[in-house]
């Protein structure tokens, strides 16, 4: 499968939510990355790896969550380029959003979550604690000073699976 290009109107329907103009956006914006071209005599048709559309669910689960664009692409070139993506997606993004809207991102291993959201809250004491929205991860505040910051958790192998799954029904159908 990690071979396997995907067209255009492939990605498009494993991700139907996305408007192709959306799409698009994002790949002038360098927030998703397409493998190849195929050239036909309508022009040029981009082909997309399985990596591309990791990214692309990737970016359509941060933007989802109202994180601004530019954010998002520095996640991505930080997190998500210039690598294999795959190997990546075993892992748990972690997103802290500070009352100042500054974002601090990190990536760990399923087993190292709690001392990444630990780094992340800014905090060194006290336990984390879910939000009563079950939203966020929050840790204890800390007297006088700044409210803690909003503790973004993305399950990036449930979006590996959401994507395989889809792909896997896109070429049984």
């Amino acid at each position: 499968m990690a071979s396997r290009l995907f067209s255009r109107q492939e990605v498009n329907e494993v991700f139907e939510d996305i408007n192709p103009r959306t799409l698009r956006s994002w790949l002038d914006m360098g927030l998703v990355e397409w493998t190849s071209e195929k050239w036909d005599r309508r022009g040029a048709n981009r082909l997309y790896s399985i990596d591309g559309l990791y990214q692309i669910s990737i970016v359509r689960e941060l933007a989802s969550l109202s994180i601004p664009l530019l954010s998002i692409r520095t996640i991505i070139k930080e997190y998500f380029a210039s690598t294999v993506i795959s190997e990546k997606m075993e892992h748990i993004l972690g997103i802290a959003k500070r009352p100042d809207n500054d974002l601090t991102f990190s990536l760990a291993e399923p087993n190292k979550v709690v001392e990444m959201l630990t780094i992340l809250s800014g905090h060194k004491r006290g336990p984390m604690r879910p939000s009563p929205e079950n939203t966020a991860w929050v840790s204890p505040g800390m007297g006088n000073a700044l409210p803690p910051p909003i503790i973004i958790v993305v399950n990036l192998p449930a979006l590996k699976y959401r994507v395989d799954d889809a792909v896997k029904g896109e070429s049984g159908a």
